[in-house]
């Protein structure tokens, strides 16, 4: 899909913080699991997720919601 053919929600979660996007997405399992995590795995996956694209993004905050990252 090319610029032109974006809908106006599209890329809404281009830029969005991880932790913005599993609020915004009503992750609640994802954000109480990343709440419980140590500062360190916390850095270590906003930096994942800032190197990710949205399909990545969603793929951390899923595994976030099935306990994976703990």
């Amino acid at each position: 899909m090319n610029e032109k053919e974006k809908g106006p929600q599209d890329g809404i979660f281009d830029h969005m913080p991880l932790g913005l996007m599993m609020l915004v997405g009503v992750r609640c399992a994802a954000i109480s699991n990343y709440a419980t995590l140590d500062d360190e795995k916390r850095r270590r996956l906003d930096e994942e997720a800032a190197g990710s694209d949205v399909p990545g993004r969603m793929d951390i905050i899923s595994k976030l919601e099935r306990g994976e990252y703990e």
